[in-house]
């Protein structure tokens, strides 16, 4: 059995539809803020796909110094290839009214192996990705549905332009 990473301990009740997380659940803040989903190959090419696409959706909702969090975004998503299942997907709500924006990055669960990246590395080379999510992130925790999909969650105040 696996123990989870200490700073992911917070636990949600999560529903799922068709086996997806509903992040919903997840952002107590604003329900009627907007998710918007990008599904993302579980290749390499998916983290740089992803900093791109939440680059140009935070210049769209005008949000301000976003290097932390497409930092944060590509250490989940590189997280998830290396460690998990496909299908993956990233989730991202903006709430301008409370200054937060809400990133999932949601998979289908713990994979038997690692990777063929971290199988590659020295040990030394790997497993800082958490701890700068925990550096970065004002708020963080994994959730878990029933059909086994996991979802890696971060939330960041902003200030908009």
């Amino acid at each position: 059995m696996t123990v989870p990473h200490p700073a992911l301990l917070i636990q949600h009740d999560v529903r799922a539809v068709n086996g997806s997380c509903l992040e919903r659940d997840l952002y107590p803040y604003q329900p009627k803020a907007a998710l918007v989903v990008r599904p993302l190959r579980h290749t390499a090419e998916a983290v740089s796909e992803a900093r791109f696409w939440a680059q140009k959706l935070l210049t769209q909702w005008k949000v301000e110094d976003a290097d932390a969090m497409l930092l944060v975004i590509s250490e989940l998503v590189t997280n998830a290839i290396e460690h998990a299942l496909p299908p993956l997907e990233l989730h991202m709500r903006h709430d301008p009214a409370q200054q937060r924006v809400w990133v999932g990055v949601c998979d289908g669960g713990p994979a038997l192996e690692s990777g063929s990246w971290i199988a590659s590395c020295a040990d030394d080379e790997h497993g800082r990705g958490l701890r700068i999510v925990a550096a970065l992130a004002d708020s963080r925790g994994r959730v878990s549905t029933a059909q086994g999909r996991a979802t890696c969650w971060v939330q960041f105040r902003t200030e908009s332009a």
